[in-house]
């Protein structure tokens, strides 16, 4: 039976969406620039040790997280907590978290050092210990943000820290003194400012909580309910970042720069898909079973058709505007990117339903099973593959996992919701009215 479809998707859900797509177009604006900068000034090969390290400490504090923050918007987003206890237990939790991994880290480059069977980069390693707790306060800033659907500042904040890196890049280039080492004090020294702006900005809202005492066993009630998603939240990460680490190992850095311009074009080609996401959650969180299923269905039909217009447009354009924006040493990277526009296309569907199977359904194991199973899929491809294909090998790998995994999402939410293939995918008229009204009040249509 199909689920309703005159349940109220919410006007409200589209404004946010739209403010926060406004906002992250120019975050991608400047992201994008960025990446233009960085690999025009360092090259195929510095732009690789750039990203590797990045890619790094990416991972690094989505393992090291344990699952914190999706602990963090879910209980946000319920309400049943103030912003303030959810908030201090989470940074109570990264403490702890990050002191556990640099004493992890130390201990086992020391010994792998001594023993010679490793020669650790200590400087890495020290900037990765130094940033980690920086980049775990961001990303618990990010899910409570979320939550509390406070979309346009997050991603205003994010948007002027994208513009100060520009900046600070340019001015690197300007002056003779870009180098992978420089570029990455950068990135750090902009991290730090922007976590004060986050502690700033949240702090409203985390008075109004203040005078309230964390009830007892708040902590392990959200790190319990973490790791019960902290596979599917390391797995989201490893999926994209994998084909990283097996180009380096096989390949080099060079080929992984190549690889990573592409891969960031299309991560910020993505950023519609995520606004949506964001601007949903809470609701659909909120919502009864059978109202949420009609939700999700309303967003996803325009979501993955307007995602698909903008695939084929990317597509059309990569082979002239790759070159004529990185410089010749990147034209391999448009080819790459036409590949993985394909996988942008599939990804929509179980992007925007992750908030449904984790809210509504309550099934995080069955997301980290789907998760884990789009990762070990991706390095067995990226294993075989690499050696003979180089980069285009790994851009397969993930396009042909993230097809197999929409597919299998799709098959999972029809079964659970009773919904039909054409609820997830066939354009009705009540889904562009939302739009229009927009439109008429911003004065795009006139009669």
């Amino acid at each position: 039976m199909s689920t309703p479809d005159n349940a109220p998707a919410g006007p409200s859900i589209l404004r946010l969406s739209l403010a926060g797509l406004g906002l992250r177009a120019g975050q991608s604006l400047a992201a994008l620039l960025n990446v233009i900068v960085v690999a025009r000034a360092l090259g195929p090969e510095g732009r690789g040790e750039y990203y590797v390290f990045l890619a790094t400490l990416a991972v690094a504090t989505r393992v090291v997280d344990l699952g914190t923050s999706v602990s963090v918007v879910v209980f946000a987003g319920r309400g049943r907590h103030s912003p303030a206890i959810v908030h201090g237990t989470a940074v109570r939790l990264a403490a702890v978290q990050w002191t556990g991994a640099s004493i992890l880290i130390a201990v086992v480059a020391a010994v792998l050092g001594r023993t010679g069977t490793w020669s650790p980069p200590w400087l890495a390693l020290a900037m990765t210990v130094a940033l980690l707790p920086l980049a775990l306060y961001e990303q618990v800033w990010n899910q409570l943000s979320v939550g509390l659907r406070l979309i346009v500042p997050m991603n205003a904040l994010h948007a002027a820290g994208a513009l100060v890196l520009l900046v600070g890049n340019l001015a690197l280039v300007l002056s003779q003194r870009m180098s992978v080492e420089t570029a990455l004090g950068l990135y750090g020294a902009v991290l730090v400012l922007k976590v004060l702006a986050m502690r700033v900005l949240m702090a409203p809202r985390l008075r109004r909580g203040d005078a309230k005492r964390p009830p007892p066993g708040i902590a392990r009630e959200m790190l319990r309910f973490g790791m019960r998603s902290y596979p599917n939240n390391v797995a989201v990460l490893l999926w994209t970042r994998v084909p990283t680490f097996v180009l380096l190992a096989f390949q080099g850095p060079a080929v992984v720069g190549l690889f990573s311009v592409a891969q960031q074009l299309l991560e910020q080609l993505a950023l519609p898909v995520q606004a949506v996401q964001d601007a949903a959650y809470r609701q659909v969180a909120q919502a009864l079973p059978g109202v949420a299923a009609a939700h999700m269905n309303r967003i996803l039909r325009p979501a993955v058709w307007s995602v698909a217009l903008l695939a084929l447009l990317a597509a059309l354009l990569a082979p002239l505007a790759i070159p004529a924006l990185f410089g010749a040493a990147f034209i391999p990277s448009a080819a790459l990117l036409q590949v993985l526009l394909v996988g942008l296309v599939a990804s929509v569907v179980p992007v925007l339903l992750s908030p449904f199977f984790f809210t509504q359904l309550d099934r995080p194991g069955l997301v980290s099973w789907l998760a884990w199973a789009r990762v070990c899929s991706s390095l067995l491809l990226c294993l075989l593959l690499v050696p003979v294909l180089a980069a285009t090998g790994a851009a397969i790998a993930l396009v042909v996992s993230e097809v197999a995994a929409s597919v299998l999402t799709i098959y999972l939410y029809l079964r659970f919701t009773g919904s039909h293939v054409a609820d997830l995918f066939a354009v009705r008229p009540a889904d562009l009215r939302p739009l229009a009204r927009i439109a008429r009040r911003a004065g795009w249509a006139r009669r």
